[in-house]
C-alpha cells in the first residue's frame, strides 16, 4: 500500500473537514450553514460508496475469509445507493429548529424504512433471507 498516495488523501481529507468545521460557525448566515450541511451529507456518502466498492473485490479475492472476517453486506453498490437515497430523503432536518445530530436523523430514518417494510409484510420469514421454497 503506497504511503504517499494515502498520506496525501488523509491530509486533504483532514484539511477539508477542518474547513467544513470552520464554515459551520454558528454566526454564519443560513445559506452558508445549509451549504455546510449539504457538503457534510456528501462527505458522508462518498466514502461509504468507496468502501462498498472496495469490499466487493476484497470479498471475491477471499481477503475476508483468509482473515476470518464475516463477509460484509451489502456488497452491491446499487443496493447501497438505493438505501442511501431513502435514508437521505427521510433524514433531512424537520425544520430549522430540529436539533438532532445527523447520525440520529439517519438512525431514525433507517428505523422508519424498516418499519415500512414490517408494516407491508415485505420481510422474509427465514433468518433475514428470502426463503428459496416457493
Amino acid at each position: 500500500m503506497p504511503i504517499g498516495r494515502f498520506g496525501t488523501a488523509r491530509r486533504l481529507l483532514t484539511e477539508a473537514v477542518a474547513a467544513l468545521e470552520s464554515a459551520a460557525d454558528p454566526a454564519a448566515d443560513a445559506g452558508d450553514l445549509l451549504s455546510v450541511l449539504t457538503l457534510c451529507g456528501e462527505a458522508t456518502r462518498r466514502p461509504d460508496r468507496a468502501a462498498v466498492a472496495t469490499i466487493a473485490p476484497l470479498d471475491r479475492r477471499g481477503a475476508f475469509a483468509e482473515r476470518r472476517y464475516r463477509s460484509p453486506e451489502p456488497d452491491d453498490a446499487a443496493l447501497f445507493d438505493a438505501l442511501a437515497t431513502a435514508v437521505d430523503a427521510l433524514a433531512a432536518p424537520r425544520d430549522a429548529l430540529d436539533e438532532r445530530r445527523p447520525e440520529e436523523r439517519r438512525a431514525e430514518a433507517l428505523a422508519e424504512i424498516c418499519g415500512h417494510a414490517l408494516d407491508r409484510g415485505a420481510v422474509p420469514d427465514t433468518g433475514g433471507r428470502r426463503s428459496s421454497a416457493c
